[in-house]
């Protein structure tokens, strides 16, 4: 005999390495319910670190609701497994709302500003990646061809030598 205890926790998505059909990827999850109550023996209940709503995608290529398993692990990541542990979710379980998104395959176009030192010239541009990988709403992708880094962002005044510069495209993603 021992004391019942009760428990809240935040649901986690969890996809356990499923993935969405290929050209696609995963964007917002909500879990319905946010939160469960679990009951049992106080020392189970203690040992419960986390709950996740675990859901396959594989092959996903819309927005789409999504059965889950609950599944309660303890701090060590080991799953509990115990049937003396029940749970208020009831006959309608767990629902995982998915966001997919499109990918999209887009060069990344660099132009430079300033002059170079006297008796030089601009050869070429060459950019690592050439090309990135960006994901959005298809309605949202549509219009992207290319992404565009400003000249500011490369001055080659004076160079007299070839500049190797890192750049964060980010600021320069369409919204």
């Amino acid at each position: 005999v021992e004391k019942t205890g009760k428990k809240v926790l935040s649901l986690i998505v969890d996809t356990k390495g499923t993935t969405p059909r290929d050209g696609y990827d995963l964007g917002d999850m909500t879990v319905n319910p946010e939160k469960i109550t679990i009951t049992g023996s106080e020392s189970r209940i203690e040992q419960v670190d986390r709950a996740v709503a675990e859901i396959d995608v594989t092959g996903i290529s819309k927005d789409t609701d999504v059965a889950a398993v609950l599944k309660l692990y303890d701090a060590d990541g080991n799953e509990i497994t115990n049937s003396q542990i029940s749970n208020n979710l009831g006959e309608d379980g767990i629902t995982v709302h998915v966001e997919v998104l499109q990918i999209k395959t887009v060069p990344v176009v660099f132009s430079t500003s300033g002059t170079p030192a006297k008796g030089y010239q601009v050869t070429g541009i060459t950019s690592e990646p050439e090309s990135v990988q960006i994901c959005g709403r298809s309605e949202n992708l549509s219009d992207v061809r290319q992404i565009d880094v400003p000249a500011s962002v490369i001055n080659i005044d004076n160079a007299d030598t070839t500049i190797e510069k890192n750049v964060d495209i980010t600021p320069y993603l369409p919204d």
